[in-house]
């Protein structure tokens, strides 16, 4: 996610020049090709509240677009 604040815009190209990438396609690199954002999470979390989940224990659910960077 590159919508909250934690990594600087800097930063982010940063880690795109070492992919030789530009900003946009540095965060749309995953497998679905676009930015993951906090609303995407946020819209997950809300419904793994909800009812329809409401016997689920124990999972997890990468929210990384397919895609760990490490850099």
């Amino acid at each position: 996610m590159f919508d909250t604040g934690i990594r600087s815009e800097k930063l982010i190209a940063e880690r795109g020049a070492r992919h030789n990438m530009d900003v946009q396609s540095y965060k749309r690199r995953n497998l679905p090709g676009t930015g993951v954002t906090s609303g995407h999470v946020a819209a997950v979390v809300a419904e793994l509240v909800g009812e329809r989940f409401s016997v689920t224990t124990a999972a997890q659910i990468p929210g990384h677009g397919g895609n760990e960077r490490g850099t």
